[in-house]
């Protein structure tokens, strides 16, 4: 009996054990599809941004073909590393918005996954501290009816010697 009782106790560990690696499984693909999200909304953000300075740059050269080619040329420059430097500007603060979106997802995943390690360990201390008062009441049962068959048997005795 107390072999199962023992059997029990590695069954319900190996039960919270599997149920804490499903659960890390199941947070690191949200985790991935989040990312995958948050990936392809600053791509989209990018062609947007992408679009829009192509806009100007057109917008800019149908202006520049109406002055001098001396003027053009140097409009022409201008257009180009205020473009690149868009463009840094732009990739930059990307790169920041991503990490800060990153960072916080892992921090709010690292907090989730702490809360349901320590959700796991309290249940387990519960299960088994009531798996210790099963085993007392069943020892203590056993050792009551041990406690009367001796008391019967001293009886049955004392009742044969008179």
């Amino acid at each position: 009996m107390e072999r199962e009782k023992e059997q029990k106790i590695a069954l319900t560990k190996e039960k919270i054990e599997l149920e804490k690696c499903e659960e890390e499984s199941r947070l690191q693909a949200q985790q991935k599809t989040i990312l995958a999200s948050i990936r392809e909304k600053l791509k989209e953000e990018e062609k947007e941004e992408e679009a829009q300075l192509q806009e100007k740059k057109e917008d800019f050269l149908r202006n520049i073909r109406k002055k001098t080619t001396s003027e053009q040329e140097e409009e022409e420059k201008n257009l180009k590393k205020a473009k690149e430097e868009a463009l840094k500007s732009l990739r930059s603060s990307i790169e920041k918005d991503k990490k800060m979106e990153e960072d916080t997802l892992r921090a709010a995943m690292l907090k989730e996954i702490e809360t349901l390690k320590k959700k796991l360990e309290g249940e387990r201390e519960r299960e088994v501290i009531k798996l210790k008062e099963e085993h007392e009441k069943y020892i203590n049962q056993k050792k009551e009816e041990l406690e009367q068959q001796l008391e019967k048997a001293k009886q049955e005795l004392s009742n044969q010697n008179t």
